[in-house]
Parts: structure tokens; sequence; C-alpha cells
């Protein structure tokens, strides 16, 4: 949930990701850090690595309702 603090108007959209840096796009994937990518905050560790294994957020862009 989004919340406002004005009438975003009728034509209102909200995305993530849907720009890319031009930086990071030349670049070598490398996997996401914590620090530059949305992800939710389940707290579930690998069985094997005890390492966090958050659920990371794709690209996307919506008309808001």
């Amino acid at each position: 949930m989004i919340t406002c603090a004005a009438d975003p108007g009728a034509n209102a959209r909200v995305g993530y990701a849907m720009i890319g840096e031009k930086a990071r796009m030349a670049a070598p994937f490398h996997g996401r850090s914590a620090g530059d990518a949305l992800r939710d905050s389940d707290p579930f560790k690998g069985a094997g690595t005890g390492k966090e294994q958050p659920n990371y957020a794709v690209a996307f862009e919506m008309a808001v309702k």
C-alpha cells in the first residue's frame, strides 16, 4: 500500500527499476546487494549457508487505482 499526501491524479503510475543506470548496465552482473535493491523482510535463512535469502522485486510499472 502506498499513501500519498495529495491526490496523485487520474493518470498516476508507480514503478520500480524501469530505468537502468548506464554504469551498472554496462558492468557484468554480480548479483544484487542489500543496499541497492527493493526486497522483502522475510527472515528466511538458507539451511546450508545460514545466510539470508531475501526475495528481490522484479521491474514493474502499473497504474494507480
